[in-house]
C-alpha cells in the first residue's frame, strides 16, 4: 500500500545542474549584486535542462570537487550532448538516499534506450516502479 504522503513520491519537482569552473564574475549597479558569466555557467545551466523534476544532475568535475557524498547516491547517466557545448559532457544523477525509490525516465530530449523511445514529452516528474 502506498502512502499518500510518502516523500518519496510527493514534493515539490525542482530540478538542479550543478558543473564547475571559474565564471567571470561582474558587479551590477542595479541589483546592487553579482552577475556570473562564461562556460562554467552556461553547461551548468545545460546540464540542468536536460533533468527531469526532482533530479539532482552535475557533471564529473563537480563529483570529484564535491568528495564524499554521505546520504547521497551518484549514478552516471552517460555521456550526453548539451546544446552549445562542444564535446560531450558525463552527467551524474545524485539522489538522497532516502528517495532512490524514484525512478525517472531518459533525460530531457535524450532517447531512453532501455524503452527504446524518446519521453521528451512526458510529465517530467518522476514515478514509481
Amino acid at each position: 500500500d502506498l502512502d499518500p504522503l510518502d516523500p518519496l513520491w510527493n514534493g515539490l519537482r525542482v530540478r538542479i545542474g550543478m558543473h564547475t569552473g571559474e565564471p567571470e564574475v561582474q558587479f551590477d549597479e542595479v541589483t546592487k549584486g553579482y552577475d556570473y558569466y562564461g562556460s562554467p555557467v552556461n553547461v551548468a545551466a545545460r546540464v540542468e535542462s536536460v533533468g527531469k523534476g526532482g533530479q539532482i544532475l552535475c557533471t564529473e568535475p563537480t563529483l570529484l570537487t564535491a568528495g564524499s557524498l554521505a546520504g547521497l547516491t551518484s549514478v552516471s547517466l552517460g555521456m550526453v550532448n548539451l546544446k552549445g557545448v562542444a564535446e560531450p559532457v558525463e552527467v551524474f544523477r545524485l539522489t538522497p538516499v532516502c528517495l532512490t525509490g524514484r525512478v525517472y525516465g531518459s533525460l530531457q530530449g535524450h532517447k531512453d534506450e532501455e524503452n527504446g523511445g524518446d519521453d521528451s514529452d512526458d510529465d517530467n516528474g518522476a514515478t514509481m516502479e
